[in-house]
């Protein structure tokens, strides 16, 4: 497939529903955290199989690998981004207040790689706000202990 420099028009809501079921279907691959040669290759050919599934589609622009990895990146991206500013929109001044409500198509992100917007918890600072406090020390830590009862 022919791809040139001719710049593609933007993708529509079905294109990227779509995308997020092909990278749901493909995910094994796609999102494999490993980096060595063979897992690399791996996530190329995924990429290639879900653009050439995507281009037998009707009613989409076809589209390399290249340009649906990168589409893939920003909706993470964009999900992640939308989850952090909720989340510091309830941490202000007096709670915050109602916020916007969900995106659904990040949330179909969310569903496929539910690992982008974990909270981790941390004793020492509060930037793990909604996630699970669990607190582990000594019996005899009066600071830990401190913090501890105050969640």
């Amino acid at each position: 497939m022919e791809f040139g420099n001719i710049r593609s028009p933007a993708m529509t809501k079905f294109e990227k529903e779509y995308l997020i079921e092909l990278v749901n279907k493909y995910k094994h691959k796609v999102e494999n955290m490993q980096t060595d040669a063979v897992s690399t290759r791996e996530k190329n050919k995924g990429w290639e199989d879900i653009s050439r599934e995507f281009c037998s589609m009707q009613n989409v622009t076809k589209r390399s690998g290249e340009q649906l990895k990168k589409c893939w990146s920003n909706l993470k991206q964009r999900s992640r981004q939308t989850k952090n500013k909720q989340w510091r929109y309830a941490k202000g001044t007096g709670g915050g207040g109602p916020s916007s409500p969900p995106d659904p198509l990040f949330e179909k992100v969310d569903a496929v790689v539910p690992h982008i917007n974990k909270r981790y918890s941390s004793i020492y600072d509060d930037d793990g706000y909604g996630a699970k406090t669990i607190c582990t020390g000594k019996s005899g830590d009066y600071f830990l202990s401190l913090i501890c009862n105050t969640i």
